[in-house]
């Protein structure tokens, strides 16, 4: 259950993540082809028209990575890891609580 738990928590942090690396990219290309030191005729085409789905192959890949990074369910993940391991907190503080003491009368004990 915990490794489940972690590995979709990790799984949703590199979704986001990439989400972000995406946009940086994306930004970054439309920032050259709009400020005049690249070139892209489809992009500059998608800006006239106003028409993103006529923006280049890169583009389109950075839109899709950002928009599933936006859907990214990294925060419910790690609560759910976070709650498993308050319960085991929990577990281990009422085990360590129901353990007896060795008095000096209990067997086994030296007198």
């Amino acid at each position: 259950m915990a490794a489940d738990l972690l590995a979709e928590a990790q799984a949703q942090i590199k979704l986001l993540r990439s989400g972000l690396n995406a946009a940086h990219e994306m930004s970054g290309h439309m920032h050259q082809v709009f400020g005049g030191w690249g070139e892209c005729a489809p992009c500059e085409k998608a800006n006239d028209e106003c028409d993103s789905s006529l923006a280049c192959d890169g583009y389109k890949s950075w839109q899709h990575e950002y928009m599933a990074g936006l859907t990214a369910r990294a925060e419910l993940a790690v609560e759910q890891l976070g709650r498993l391991l308050a319960e085991r907190d929990e577990q281990i503080a009422y085990l360590l609580a129901a353990e007896p003491t060795l008095d000096d009368d209990q067997p086994g004990v030296p007198q």
